[in-house]
């Protein structure tokens, strides 16, 4: 502490200090207080993986710093593939900018040049909760040809489908009281039950309960030593028919 109050004052102000940290600091902190007499903070937080529309907008941010246009299309299959890693994004810009020579890069494109590896469990189940099985299936193999375990699938699968069924079942009761809600559904970002609610509303809370029978099946069958691509697209056809 003694040697960062004496090493504070002889920064330059032009300098940066770029701190990482999977929580925000606390501000009751010694050294948080000390820090924030001296440095002006700006905060560049996450974005969840499950806010697309956010995501898409902080690839447009990112394009225009870069100086290229993309379509809409492309918007959307970079964020499926790149998530929410803005490094990530930022580096293949630069890499389609450089192969576009100044012309629009559409969806095509981005799935030639761009190194695919945010295919994430969520969008499966999103998909799968829409009943779109072509879709599903290419998430799965994406999923699967990415090397995320199959077994991990299913748990997120299954904490998904566990969350909009117990939303769902609490919406049905009448209860409108959203901590609630949010406890008894495990949800760690209050801000997130917004987004559930419009999931589940044309969710038939059956179809979720069931949905859940299908993920055990399917964890079963893992365990049994089956072949987890085989599996996995045999539960995927079943969930969302």
């Amino acid at each position: 502490m003694l040697q960062l109050e004496s090493i504070l004052p002889k920064i330059p102000s032009t300098n940066t200090l770029l701190i990482t940290n999977t929580h925000k600091p606390d501000a009751r902190n010694k050294s948080v207080k000390l820090l924030l007499e001296y440095a002006q903070v700006t905060e560049f937080p996450l974005i969840p993986q499950w806010q697309t529309q956010a995501l898409i907008q902080q690839a447009r941010t990112l394009v225009d710093e870069v100086g290229v246009t993309l379509t809409t299309d492309a918007y959307k299959v970079l964020i499926d593939y790149t998530g929410n890693h803005t490094r990530l994004i930022f580096t293949e810009l630069e890499k389609l900018k450089t192969y576009a020579l100044g012309k629009t890069v559409n969806g095509v494109m981005v799935k030639e040049l761009v190194s695919e590896s945010a295919a994430n469990s969520l969008q499966l189940a999103n998909t799968i909760r829409l009943g779109n099985i072509p879709q599903a299936l290419e998430f799965g193999d994406r999923l699967i040809n990415c090397n995320e375990p199959a077994l991990k699938i299913t748990a997120t699968l299954t904490t998904t489908f566990r969350t909009w069924l117990t939303v769902k079942q609490m919406i049905i009761t009448g209860c409108q009281d959203d901590n609630t809600i949010t406890q008894l559904a495990d949800v760690k970002n209050p801000k997130r039950l917004y987004y559930i609610r419009q999931e589940v509303a044309n969710c038939c809370g059956n179809k979720l309960k069931n949905s859940l029978k299908m993920l055990l099946e399917l964890e079963l069958m893992l365990k049994s030593g089956v072949d987890e691509k085989l599996a996995l697209q045999t539960q995927i056809i079943k969930l969302c028919s």
